[in-house]
């Protein structure tokens, strides 16, 4: 049986408009060119909200994707997509259930998508990522299939 290729998103809680569509450039790059057929999402901010709603549009259109919004706690998710809580995290304590969730998430991954801000938690997930060897596609800073860092800044 083949594994289905899985990307993990992340995002900023704040994201400018231009966010959004290159957010949706990106997921139709690693949808075609790259083959990813499982999408993981935090589902905590704007960047997760515009995901989500992406991903579920995807989704109707192309029944081969698969989507879900990863839970830290045990609660009701952004009503988007389809919910998924991962094991052991019930046991972790409360101010560590986002990076053990994220942790989680990079783990399940192959492709790793990010938005971040300089500090944010977006960008912990983008370092430990790529110490986990996954590959990282930064939105804003490079084009989708170029090494992070080629581009800089939003798309023209």
């Amino acid at each position: 049986m083949n594994k289905k290729i899985t990307c993990a998103l992340f995002g900023h809680r704040k994201m400018p408009p231009w966010v959004a569509r290159e957010l949706d450039r990106t997921i139709d790059f690693l949808i075609g060119e790259r083959g990813v057929r499982r999408f993981l999402v935090a589902g905590q901010g704007e960047f997760d909200r515009a995901a989500a709603r992406s991903l579920a549009r995807r989704m109707r259109e192309n029944p081969s994707l698969d989507a879900a919004e990863v839970l830290a706690y045990l609660r009701n998710g952004l009503g988007t997509l389809p919910t998924v809580y991962p094991e052991g995290l019930e046991r972790v304590p409360k101010g560590l259930c986002y990076p053990k969730r994220n942790e989680w998430m990079i783990r399940q991954a192959d492709v790793v998508c990010v938005y971040s801000r300089v500090g944010g938690g977006a960008e912990k997930c983008a370092a430990l990522a790529d110490w986990l060897g996954r590959e990282v596609i930064r939105i804003g800073e490079s084009a989708p299939g170029k090494p992070c860092g080629a581009g800089a800044g939003p798309p023209p």
